[in-house]
């Protein structure tokens, strides 16, 4: 953003282009700084570092997630579910009421990553659960339920906190509210616990 204080950095990633795709149309505004990466067409889209750690993150939180449930849970997901809401949560938290130039760039990255890796863990982690709901007779009927409202979410949610920015023009609401929502969907996991 203009007037921001943060060092310019150029990020190279051999997966950048895996990386770039991943995570192109969510990014918070609030976060993103003058980071460019390099390519022609991060610049026009304005990638910035903060993407590609947001993806990095996404890219091992499914597979984090299943090991941690398989191994600390004996493969019961709603406990990893929860786990990992509460890390959303926290994130969630730290990002609404600490600003990036308080906090600094290294630690806005880790936040990022760690968004990420909650963020797609809980999607991992439903979606296994939603096979062990259905058994081998019914997994694909669970799982495209889940995907039918993973998806109706995504769109509503577009809605919603735009809606919510443009009203307020706060961030920070943003934050606090899909947290608010996330300690709503920690407390029906472990409510509807297998």
């Amino acid at each position: 953003m203009p007037g921001d204080s943060i060092p310019e950095l150029e990020v190279r990633f051999p997966v950048h282009r895996l990386l770039h795709g991943l995570y192109r149309t969510v990014r918070p505004p609030h976060l993103a700084s003058p980071v460019l990466c390099g390519n022609r067409r991060c610049q026009a889209e304005g990638c910035t570092a903060h993407d590609l750690c947001f993806a990095s993150g996404m890219m091992f939180g499914p597979v984090t997630a299943g090991w941690m449930s398989d191994k600390f849970f004996k493969a019961k997901r709603f406990q990893m579910i929860c786990c990992y809401f509460v890390g959303c949560i926290i994130v969630l938290v730290i990002m609404a009421f600490i600003p990036i130039k308080v906090m600094g760039l290294p630690w806005a990255i880790v936040l990022q990553v760690l968004a990420g890796l909650f963020v797609l863990g809980i999607n991992g982690a439903l979606f296994t659960a939603a096979c062990d709901f259905g058994g081998r007779t019914m997994a694909g009927t669970a799982v495209g339920t889940i995907n039918l409202f993973n998806y109706f979410g995504s769109g509503l949610q577009g809605v919603l906190i735009g809606g919510i920015l443009t009203v307020t023009g706060s961030w920070t609401i943003v934050f606090a509210s899909i947290a608010g929502f996330m300690v709503i969907g920690t407390i029906l996991v472990f409510v509807t616990k297998e």
